[in-house]
Parts: structure tokens; sequence; C-alpha cells
């Protein structure tokens, strides 16, 4: 697979992730949930064999990388087994639409840990609870957060993470030098978070149109911010 875009630390590959993933120390990644929202013509997010295909996503991520750490919706917790820890995303309030048959309003995510036993105590530790803020988009100036579109350039992403969360993530999870491998990369949070903290990173992307935001969002990252 011919890169999309590669300088020093990152390496972007526009493509089919069920196609090939290379081997790497970590998968971070933040997947889409299934629940109908346009990413873009290439996915299908309304799929009716979504969990079986995310089932069979997961398992290929274990089968690269000892280590996988993904984010999701609650409903995962009943679709998704064998992982070691579940830890909370805690928005630090409800952010969201409400769910559309109760009255709850959403105010944490789980993030899937497997293989994290494996790490030991080296590194920092990482408190199973992370609290981080949705971040403001730029599409609105009101500062009002939530499941807002990130967008650059007119390129939307319909649920973006806050880069401080998968931060976090990488410096709990990886060690400098090591290799992070994102299949999802949507946006490049997880590449820029990797970038940030010193550490070599891989994206797989299937929307051309994010791999060409992501492309420019990596070139104007400031290496002298490397940790």
């Amino acid at each position: 697979m011919t890169p999309y875009y590669a300088d020093d630390l990152v390496t972007i590959y526009h493509g089919d992730c069920r196609e090939w993933m290379p081997e790497a120390d970590a998968v971070i990644t933040d997947p889409p949930y299934g629940v109908g929202v346009p990413y873009g013509p290439s996915y299908d997010d309304a799929r009716l064999d979504y969990w079986p295909w995310m089932q069979e996503c997961v398992a290929a991520m274990r089968l690269v990388a000892p280590v996988v750490a993904l984010t999701h919706r609650v409903a995962a917790l009943a679709q998704l087994s064998g992982w070691d820890w579940v830890a909370v995303w805690d928005k630090g309030g409800s952010f969201g639409p409400r769910d559309p048959v109760s009255p709850l309003v959403a105010g944490w995510e789980p993030i899937f840990l497997y293989g994290v036993h494996s790490l030991g105590l080296m590194g920092p530790g990482l408190p199973d609870v992370v609290r981080v803020h949705p971040e403001p988009t730029n599409n609105r100036t009101d500062g009002r957060v939530g499941r807002e579109k990130w967008s650059i350039a007119g390129i939307a992403h319909p649920v973006p993470k806050p880069l401080g969360l998968y931060r976090r993530l990488v410096d709990t999870l990886t060690r400098p030098g090591q290799l992070v491998l994102d299949p999802f990369a949507g946006t490049g949070t997880t590449l820029v978070a990797a970038k940030e903290a010193g550490r070599r990173a891989i994206g797989i992307e299937i929307e051309e149109a994010y791999c060409e935001r992501m492309a420019v969002r990596l070139g104007q990252e400031v290496l002298g911010l490397l940790a």
C-alpha cells in the first residue's frame, strides 16, 4: 500500500484496514459507532451487521498489537469481550443528543483496554476514569461543545474526540520510539497525539477526504512540542 502522507514520525494510508494492518506496539483508535452517523460515502455506519463487523475488527487489531485501546459507546459493553479492563472517558458533563427512548443524556463513554496488564508498572499511571472535556469545534463561535461537526476546509467529521484524551492514552500505553497504529484514523487525533509524544504512528483511513485533511493537520504540527 502506497503512503498517502509521510513525515519523520507519521505515515497515513488511504485504504480499508480490514485488508491490511501492520504490526505495532499498540493500537489506539476511535472506530465508527454503528449509529448511522454519515462519516462519508465509503462506509455505511447503519450497516445491519455492525456488531459482527466490529468484533472482527477488534480481533484483527489484537493480532497485530499486544495492547489495544478503543473508545466506543455504552452499548458496546454488551457486545465486546475479552478486554482486560474498561476505563471511562468522563466528559465533565452531559453532552450531545438525548437517548431517543429514555431520559438519559450521556456524560461518559467506555474505553476498552486489551493487553493492558502486560505493561506492568512502567510509565505514568492511567486512572480508569479520565476526565477530559470535549473540545469546542471550529465551526462554532459560542464556545459550546458536544457532538458537533469538526470541520476543516469544508470537510466535517461528525463525532471528533478531544486530543487530550488520546494524548493521555498514548503517554500511558506506549513508550518513546514505539509504534502506534490507528486503523480508523478519521481526523488524525491519535496520530497528532503520538507525534506530539515522540512516538511513531501509522494511520489507516477509508475516506480519502479525511486523509487529505489529516495530511494538512499533521504537516502543520510543530515538532518542537515533542515530549
